[in-house]
């Protein structure tokens, strides 16, 4: 912006003087994009890819988010500082118990000035599915591993995820929401602070 402020005077007659101002910009909107469009709940790798971001004030921080269709909560999946911010992720049902649960992947891209951009996703048809033992250890000891290596909001988003897919069959849930809820303390005790997904678990 530019602002001109202009003064006279009956004999010294008249003078200007500007001023320019620069206001902080988010970033230019992109694009966030799914693939596949249709998948099984904590089965299917979904491949997510944010493109056509800039902005001068380098680097920008991607942060990837997702939330079921109707709920206003959003939670974290990983934070990202690339020239190609892109992860793949499992996403999970409904919690609700629903057959096939919409949800929506969420990007927030923030310069170095801390101006953000947020742009959602077209919506991704997750089915239902039953966990099976081999299913819910597998992702436990990849909870459990990503804890060691100090990916706090990794490990716990994961979890939460399993835990949401969990409770929507209820024979799953009462056989492994308890063991689930002991691991979720644990790594929020092991991550302290660092930690953002910090719910009681009795919450989810």
């Amino acid at each position: 912006y530019k602002f001109l402020v202009t003064a006279s005077h009956s004999t010294l007659g008249v003078t200007e003087a500007e001023v320019v101002v620069e206001t902080l910009a988010p970033p230019s909107a992109g694009t966030l994009t799914v693939s596949p469009t249709k998948g099984e709940a904590m089965r299917t790798n979904f491949k997510v890819a944010a493109a056509g971001f800039h902005d001068e004030d380098t680097p920008l921080v991607y942060t990837f988010s997702y939330r079921h269709m109707g709920s206003p909560d959003v939670h974290p999946l990983r934070r990202i500082i690339s020239s190609v911010p892109e992860l793949e992720v499992k996403l999970p049902g409904s919690p609700d118990g629903l057959q096939a649960g919409p949800v929506q992947l969420v990007v927030t891209v923030c310069d170095a000035l801390d101006a953000c951009t947020e742009v959602s996703s077209d919506t991704i048809e997750v089915t239902m599915v039953k966990l099976e033992v081999g299913d819910i250890r597998s992702l436990g000891s990849e909870v459990a591993t990503m804890a060691t290596n100090n990916e706090c909001v990794e490990g716990l988003s994961l979890l939460v995820r399993t835990l949401q897919t969990v409770r929507g069959d209820a024979e799953t849930s009462a056989r492994f929401r308890d063991p689930l809820c002991s691991l979720h303390s644990d790594i929020l005790a092991q991550c302290s602070s660092s930690t953002s997904e910090r719910m009681d678990c009795t919450e989810l």
